[in-house]
């Protein structure tokens, strides 16, 4: 079996990730080792971040078009345990922001930070 210099195996690797659709067409191969050391360092701020110790209550808002992307709680239960007060509203990522949905996104920002002793 022939053995693939580093970026040679890179370029392949990521010529197959977007054949399958785990990249979006048109990511960069022309230089796969400076992709790999990106993806490298994210992966290595991640798992080196400690999220803050909070008591505050965390109110998270999603897109019901998003929603089957990950777990129902977007990773947050495991961070914030019981303390989160998590919204599936319509449509997407950038309807969430415009009108009607907006208004939805305010009251709840509303009443989240009107409630005494919830903050």
């Amino acid at each position: 079996m022939a053995t693939l210099e580093p970026e040679a195996a890179l370029t392949r690797v990521l010529e197959s990730a977007v054949r399958a659709g785990a990249l979006p067409s048109g990511v960069d191969s022309a230089n796969p080792l400076a992709l790999f050391r990106v993806f490298e360092a994210n992966f290595e701020a991640a798992r080196r971040y400690h999220p803050p110790a909070m008591e505050q209550r965390v109110l998270r808002v999603q897109a019901e078009e998003l929603a089957d992307t990950g777990p129902s709680d977007g990773g947050w239960a495991a961070l914030v345990g019981g303390r989160l007060e998590s919204h599936r509203l319509p449509g997407n990522h950038y309807t969430l922001l415009r009108e009607p949905t907006v208004r939805t996104v305010a009251e709840l920002l509303k009443k989240a930070l009107g409630e005494p002793g919830k903050r």
